[in-house]
């Protein structure tokens, strides 16, 4: 018995190292029994092969491996996908069974029933319950040493995606190292392994993988086990590029596709997506869309064949492309696109699996790893994003509401939605800077105006010129989804709650001093979402990251998690962090909940080296909640200009190469261009603070002070510095409040008049 590969036939082709009195020595009637079995699966003649592992059964009642077999045998044999939960149960059963039979030390059980371990794992991987399958293979891992290098090689591929598809890049990294240099041979050995390595099939059929050869093959040629290991490397080695592509990490991309390259690696699927990729990351958008333009679809796979639909893959990745040259529309129409077909793929797996029920079960059924690919929620959420990015905020905020049914664990979502939210209260703030087009608001009503005699008018003065006061009066729960304000700071606070923990955020950024594998750090941020929409340009790619020490991981699996962050995933977590705590400051003014709102600003102030952008709202917002507090004094300290040397809106990500300590910025979110921050510059940026300074000196009571701050700010203004409406309106109160009557009507008929004529 194999402790190892469970081949079907090998399962009883050697004696049983299970010490139980009650499993028999293998007859040769089963033998030739089990050996038929395993010709008819290896036939995909699933129904004579049940048949024979059932005579296999009635022979051996209580071998467990038997009954694995034939659950298994019999899902394939079922043709019906929904059976899925059926056959995750039933394998779970048997292993704890195994558990109550064999009386013998837990890792030599765990060793014996290996590949029931990780069947199972792979059922969770393919059902999307990642956590759960990595619990299994993590133990698998730890026992590595006494299996068969080709299942060892399985255990470690489906490892690493794990890691990936969970987020963490630096266990994902220190496990490729440590695989690289533990399981395969040197670089030169690389250059016979030339085949197609799609990623999707690797892990297409449970047993099946593992059923590929037979007895008489036990004792492989040292050229196929050569063959084996280098298209092991090679996979690794796509995993390191996706890892670099996923990071930014340019430099060493572009060595590791050389490696590729230079191993004389074919131009397929695989190659013009990393290679699309690396372009896209490079900015040279066109030529990337040159390269997706170069798949033929009349060659392509179909769905059952890579478990990916090729065509949402392209239409998705070509609306990230849009996106990023700036062109939010375009990108929705190719999105609508990937939407139609993934709803034909799913569709015709529902249809098939129907059809194949009621009429011919004789067909072959959709393959384990071709279910549970719907991309329909992920599609939603960057239908959202580029709907938000052509200003239809509403129309976003649906999309973002149909997208949290499957993605309501992404905090970057809830930030979306509450985006959506403060974009229907106020569109923009730009508009508060067109002082020709609202100069005609500071006069609310002119009474007098058509009675013939000049002298007589009054003019009534508009007591605010905002125009965004939109409160949900009625009487329905903040709880349902609408894009109001007090949704929108639900949304936030689910955003807060789900922000991964790390350690390192209180470091100065970039932070260069962590462990780094090969002397390069480097970066990145949260699913998607990111601006590429569905994630990165390759079918199939997830956030990576740092290298630590990799006997270490060896030693404490289990520990994984704990691995010290890398940069890229410390930055895109506290830019994550920063755009929620400014949003929810914003909303709690606007709700008037001043002290919520102070304890946000104060929170994302603490943050070092904030972005200049959101350092100048973040003061902003402190000081206009201390001034509703009547703690004016404190406010001041917040409206300083010289405090604000930049209005970046992010921190960027830094790469490290060797001692060199070159920093190159990368745009960790690449917006189009017709949507940009405001203000533009810093001049307009300190025009604002000061502005505020001297609403804050008025309201203390120092007219002439906050006066001659205004007569600063407006000096100032200019092609390159723009300056708030609100000033006309804050020069009015205090001539007024100083007795200059006539100097305020002056201004009136200044600033008001020309639009009147």
């Amino acid at each position: 018995m194999m402790n190892n590969g469970e081949l079907m036939a090998e399962s009883l082709c050697k004696e049983s190292k299970i010490p139980n009195n009650n499993v028999n020595a293998v007859t040769d009637q089963e033998r030739e029994l089990a050996r038929e079995a395993q010709v008819e699966y290896l036939k995909a003649d699933f129904s004579t092969c049940s048949n024979l592992l059932g005579k296999l059964e009635l022979l051996r009642p209580q071998d467990l491996k038997i009954t694995h077999n034939k659950i298994i045998v019999d899902y394939y044999k079922s043709n019906d996908y929904r059976r899925t939960e059926i056959l995750k149960k039933s394998l779970k059963a048997i292993a704890l069974a195994t558990v109550t039979i064999v009386s013998q030390t837990q890792e030599a059980d765990d060793i014996e029933k290996s590949v029931l371990r990780y069947n199972q794992a792979v059922i969770l991987y393919h059902s999307r319950q990642y956590l759960a399958a990595l619990e299994i293979i993590n133990s698998l891992f730890a026992l590595i040493e006494p299996m068969e290098e080709s299942f060892v090689h399985k255990i470690c591929l489906l490892l690493i995606e794990l890691h990936l598809i969970l987020e963490k890049p630096d266990t994902a990294l220190t496990l490729v190292n440590y695989i690289e240099g533990q399981f395969t041979s040197t670089a030169e050995s690389s250059k016979s392994a030339l085949g197609e390595q799609n990623q999707n099939q690797k892990h297409d059929g449970i047993i099946k993988s593992s059923a590929r050869t037979t007895a008489i093959e036990k004792e492989p040629k040292k050229d196929s086990i050569d063959v084996a290991t280098d298209a092991f490397r090679i996979k690794l080695l796509k995993y390191k590029l996706r890892i670099y592509l996923r990071t930014l990490q340019l430099k060493l991309c572009k060595r590791e596709w050389k490696t590729l390259v230079s191993l004389g690696m074919p131009t397929n699927l695989s190659t013009i997506f990393l290679k699309a990729n690396l372009e896209y990351l490079r900015k040279n958008f066109k030529k990337a869309l040159k390269l997706l333009n170069t798949i033929n679809k009349e060659t392509c796979p179909d769905f059952k064949t890579c478990g990916e639909c090729i065509a949402v893959l392209y239409y998705n990745n070509i609306a990230s492309l849009h996106f990023a040259l700036g062109k939010p529309n375009l990108a929705c129409f190719y999105l609508k696109s990937a939407l139609e077909e993934n709803k034909k793929v799913v569709d015709s797996i529902r249809t098939e699996s129907t059809n194949n029920l009621i009429a011919d079960l004789s067909r072959s059924p959709p393959p384990l790893h071709a279910l549970e690919k719907n991309k329909h929620y992920e599609l939603m959420y960057s239908l959202g994003v580029s709907f938000l990015y052509t200003g239809q905020a509403t129309k976003a905020f649906d999309y973002f509401i149909e997208a949290a049914q499957q993605l309501h664990n992404n905090p970057r979502l809830w930030l979306r939605m509450a985006e959506c939210c403060i974009i229907c209260h106020k569109p923009s703030n730009k508009v508060d800077f067109d002082i020709c087009g609202r100069r005609k608001d500071i006069v609310e009503k002119i009474i007098g105006e058509n009675n013939g005699s000049s002298i007589s008018k009054k003019f009534i003065l508009a007591a605010t010129l905002s125009k965004n006061c939109k409160y949900n009066s009625e009487g329905i729960s903040y709880a349902i989804p609408q894009p109001t304000l007090e949704y929108g700071m639900l949304c936030l606070k689910n955003a807060f709650f789900l922000l991964p923990t790390t350690n390192c955020e209180e470091m100065n950024l970039p932070i260069n001093n962590l462990p780094t594998e090969e002397g390069v750090k480097k970066t990145i941020i949260g699913h998607q979402q990111q601006t590429s929409l569905l994630g990165s340009l390759t079918p199939s790619s997830h956030k990576l990251g740092n290298n630590t020490n990799a006997t270490g991981h060896v030693n404490s699996t289990q520990n994984s998690t704990r691995t010290i962050p890398s940069q890229s995933t410390i930055v895109e977590n506290l830019n994550l962090k920063i755009s929620i705590l400014t949003a929810s400051a914003y909303i709690s003014l606007c709700l008037g909940d001043y002290l919520l709102a102070l304890e946000y600003a104060k929170s994302l102030l603490s943050i070092k080296k904030l972005p200049g952008a959101h350092l100048l709202l973040g003061n902003l917002y402190a000081a206009e909640s201390l001034i509703f507090l009547d703690r004016i004094y404190e406010a001041l300290e917040h409206l300083k200009p010289e405090n604000l040397q930049d209005i970046n809106t992010y921190i960027p990500i830094g790469e490290v190469v060797g001692d060199k300590e070159k920093i190159i910025e990368e745009i960790i979110e690449q917006k189009p261009s017709r949507i940009s921050w405001y203000p533009l510059n810093i001049a307009t940026a300190k025009s604002i603070l000061r502005y505020n300074l001297a609403v804050a000196y008025a309201i203390r009571g120092e007219l002439d002070k906050s006066g001659e701050i205004l007569k600063q700010v407006w000096t100032s203004k200019g092609p390159d510095c723009d300056v708030p409406i609100h000033i006309i309106m804050l020069a009015l109160y205090i001539e007024l409040q100083l007795g200059h009557v006539d100097i305020a009507r002056s201004l009136i008929k200044q600033h008001y008049y020309p639009v009147q004529q």
